[in-house]
């Protein structure tokens, strides 16, 4: 009979996790019956009385699960059946990696708030410094008391759209946990007065003309996670208009729901629906970058080409026309690399910035091999300029962005 290591691996990971809980004061049960994904179960001690408080464990062993890691921890992946069941369990879930060789290992919590979801399944980062020792023990009593640290939401972003004849100002809000629509009302509700004191002023000369007075117009984007937020995909948007500003300067209201105070909320009837197309078309990080990357040198290779086109037609070293020829026959590369770009897939929340660099610095060039068409010659050469001027910029973003997430 042939002999299988996995088993052994697996058998050894348990026994070695269920020792270090043990010795750091929980109480491990191992559910070696009927596996649906849960391994072990381990209970908080209190003052050498048992607590009652669980929380379920699903353990991992072998140097399989340490081969692909970040600048911040270990990636888990899999797949949507175990996370709908971890979600939905009664009890707190932890992932465990545990190092079977150096007898060391790695811990994380299993929510929405941890994971991350991918085209074939979802991830979650198992920190470096979530080591399963007498540290952790702070973390587990939060977790099975269900101690909110988190704050309610996020102030992504503030814009001020002010006028000379109104102060106007637009938000966008990310929620930190889940709400029932009353908390979330209550939440609009508070927003909207914090921000109608709002004193971020865009320019010296708005400043000067509504520092100190409220705001008259007040937008706020409310989006239930980061994903949804980089995605433009918000579930609620909610509008309030001073009663005192005058008609002809009064924005077009968006009516909605009237939720008291002045405030509308218009609900976004495409928001579950978005939000499932945008995670089944989602892509992996490393996929993402190097699609990327890929893209990225074609461009800046296309670019270069055209630079140097371009350098010698204002030397007068060549003739207008030869500068269109040149341009006419790479416009179909420039526009193979936009609709490459366009439709690479959804980038993680971690490569916001990226993508959208990216997406920058190619609408730039394809914009250098679209211009040509304007009768006016110096025209043309004028906004080809302007639109390398754009691109280097990008490009010089994009390299920023992609050495903090690589």
């Amino acid at each position: 009979m042939k002999f299988c290591d996995t088993s052994i691996t697996d058998r050894l990971g348990v026994h070695t996790v269920g020792l270090m809980f043990q010795k750091y004061g929980f109480i491990f049960r191992e559910q070696p019956i009927v596996d649906c994904g849960i391994d072990a179960q381990i209970e908080l001690v209190s003052e050498n009385n048992a607590s009652g408080k669980l929380i379920a464990l699903q353990i991992k062993s072998g140097v399989s699960w340490f081969k692909e890691k970040t600048m911040d921890g270990y990636i888990f992946r899999g797949d949507k059946n175990h996370l709908e069941y971890w979600l939905n369990h009664s009890l707190p879930v932890v992932i465990v990696l545990c190092d079977t060789d150096s007898d060391i290992a790695y811990w994380q919590t299993i929510s929405k708030n941890t994971i991350s979801y991918t085209k074939k399944g979802w991830k979650v980062t198992v920190p470096y410094e979530q080591q399963v020792n007498v540290g952790m023990h702070t973390d587990l009593c939060k977790l099975v008391n269900q101690i909110k640290i988190l704050p309610d939401y996020t102030i992504n972003q503030i814009s001020d759209s002010s006028h000379g004849a109104a102060k106007r100002y637009s938000a966008r809000i990310t929620l930190s946990k889940e709400h029932t629509q009353t908390e979330l009302l209550l939440i609009i509700k508070k927003l909207t007065l914090e921000i109608k004191q709002c004193e971020y002023h865009r320019s010296n000369r708005t400043r000067i003309t509504w520092r100190d007075n409220p705001a008259h117009v007040v937008w706020l984007f409310i989006y239930p996670s980061p994903q949804d937020e980089c995605n433009n995909n918000y579930l609620c948007k909610s509008e309030w208009i001073s009663q005192d500003l005058d008609e002809k300067f009064r924005p077009i209201s968006q009516d909605g729901q009237s939720i008291g105070d002045g405030i509308n909320v218009e609900w976004n009837s495409m928001y579950l629906s978005t939000a499932n197309y945008n995670q089944d078309n989602e892509i992996s990080k490393e996929d993402f970058v190097q699609v990327i990357e890929s893209l990225t040198v074609d461009s800046v290779e296309l670019f270069h080409h055209l630079e140097i086109i371009l350098n010698k037609y204002t030397e007068s070293s060549i003739s207008y026309s030869e500068l269109y020829d040149f341009i006419i026959n790479h416009k179909s590369k420039a526009s193979e690399i936009y609709e490459a770009g366009v439709f690479i897939g959804l980038s993680s929340y971690e490569c916001k910035n990226v993508a959208t660099k990216f997406q920058s610095m190619i609408a730039y060039l394809d914009n250098m091999f679209i211009l040509i068409g304007h009768p006016d010659d110096k025209i043309v050469v004028f906004n080809i300029k302007n639109q390398t001027k754009y691109f280097i910029e990008a490009l010089s973003g994009l390299k920023y962005e992609l050495d903090k997430i690589v």
